[in-house]
């Protein structure tokens, strides 16, 4: 029997050379790019390009040093572009079909060349705009809060993804950033490291930085949990990070919570973490969730607010459409369940292509009424 691994690569590696296929299709059609070189020397670039990323990524997860790095984020950068590419390069064909007898092919052509210089500005605009670091901030009101709370300020900051296209210094921008928000208690939602290969003791230092009076929560994310997380936990309880593993904290009279992501992935078992929990429902209680899955599973067991991440908001629009799907709505921003809230953020980084299209690379900073 075939491992699921070898699968999931083919599929992935079919996918992208489909795409590939599709956009140089389009661009022969449109400039005949024999003109400038022999059509055998694009469809060699054409190949090397089709399949950079699924081997940048095979490699990226056993090694890392600068020629890994510059490697797989040079195909993760043209991952992003590939995408509207191909996009346009399917608008060039819709009009081939559709205008054929409307317009000539030089028109449709100057049509293809177009949507693709668009395309190219769209990726620019993602590439530029990926990392430039936004705080949301929003209010939230919890019943029965005590008056501690009332005005206190929490940050959730997740999907650092700490790997081969970012390293420790990006967590010492967010670190940076965050101290100047003053937020009186921390939380971390998971995603950490990329889960590739990576000197996981380098983030150990900035991780530090992230102090408050009431201390820095973190929770499990997918990506720490790709393999064995002893690694990754072991670094990050060095850095003074307090680590909820399917658990609850009283913290000032507010019931905190903070589940395992691999924990939570199958729903009777989620279940069956959160009923053993001693959740007190006159209580206010906060959860800390790494995805938005089996969100009526929080809000009958009384959790007052959840915030999870995970989802990036799909980084690249029109990608969004398909995490709006998945999550049911719930795949970014502010929303209420019943009596419960939730609040799903785009996260910090990014997975895969280093562009962000309609998705911010977002810190939140929450404010409690």
């Amino acid at each position: 029997m075939v491992p699921a691994i070898i699968l999931i690569i083919t599929l992935v590696q079919a996918i992208l050379a489909f795409a590939h296929l599709v956009v140089y299709k389009a661009i022969v059609a449109m400039w005949g790019v024999d003109r400038f070189f022999p059509l055998a020397f694009w469809r060699v670039v054409f190949v090397v390009l089709a399949i950079s990323f699924v081997v940048a990524s095979l490699i990226g997860w056993r090694y890392y040093n600068l020629v890994t790095s510059w490697f797989y984020t040079a195909a993760a950068v043209w991952l992003g572009f590939l995408l509207y590419f191909f996009l346009a390069a399917c608008l060039y064909w819709l009009s081939v079909i559709l205008l054929n007898n409307l317009m000539s092919a030089v028109a449709i052509a100057w049509l293809g060349k177009l949507a693709l210089l668009a395309a190219l500005i769209v990726g620019v605009y993602g590439l530029a705009h990926n990392n430039q670091l936004v705080v949301t901030s929003i209010k939230v009101q919890l019943p029965n809060l005590p008056a501690e709370w009332i005005g206190k300020k929490a940050v959730w900051v997740s999907d650092m993804h700490v790997g081969q296209v970012y390293d420790a210094s990006f967590l010492d921008k967010i670190a940076a950033k965050i101290k100047t928000l003053k937020p009186d208690i921390i939380f971390v939602g998971g995603d950490v490291y990329d889960g590739v290969a990576f000197p996981v003791n380098t983030a150990k230092a900035p991780l530090a930085k992230l102090r408050a009076p009431w201390g820095t929560y973190f929770i499990t994310g997918n990506h720490e949990e790709f393999g064995d997380n002893t690694k990754y936990l072991s670094v990050i309880k060095a850095s003074g990070l307090r680590v909820l593993n399917n658990e609850m904290v009283n913290v000032h009279g507010l019931q905190l919570i903070g589940v395992d992501y691999n924990d939570t992935t199958n729903r009777q078992r989620y279940e069956g973490i959160i009923k053993s929990l001693p959740i007190d429902k006159n209580k206010p209680s906060i959860l800390l969730k790494h995805a938005p899955t089996d969100i009526d599973v929080s809000a009958q067991a009384g959790i007052n607010f959840q915030i999870s991440s995970h989802t990036h908001r799909a980084q690249m629009f029109p990608l969004n459409l398909v995490t709006w799907l998945v999550y049911k709505g719930f795949d970014y921003g502010l929303h209420r369940f019943g009596q419960m809230t939730v609040y799903t953020s785009s996260g910090v980084g990014t997975w895969g292509p280093p562009l962000r299209v309609g998705s911010p690379s977002e810190i939140v900073l929450i404010e409690f009424k």
